[in-house]
């Protein structure tokens, strides 16, 4: 289900941006403003990384070796690197 949402004292020159883009994208303004909000709301990387489980998915079946184990091993040492990244921050 959809809902309306008003924003209130956008300036012009950024609105006047907003439907530049849009127009560029062949898009009315109010589909782009969607998609912007939608990509805007999606999960941050520390809440990702905070579902993200490798011990988990490993208790589950997957084991060594397979091409599910290397690509768990990859997105394990992924996830430790941007732990470490937005610990830093």
């Amino acid at each position: 289900m959809s809902v309306q949402i008003t924003i209130r004292d956008v300036p012009e020159k950024v609105r006047d941006e907003l439907a530049a883009r849009a127009a560029l994208q062949g898009n009315p303004c109010r589909n782009f403003f969607t998609a912007s909000c939608g990509y805007v709301a999606r999960p941050s990387v520390d809440a990702w990384l905070q579902q993200f489980d490798v011990g988990e998915a490993r208790r589950a079946g997957v084991r060594r070796g397979n091409p599910q184990e290397r690509m768990l091993i990859d997105v394990e040492r992924r996830c430790r690197f941007l732990r470490r990244g937005s610990s830093a921050r």
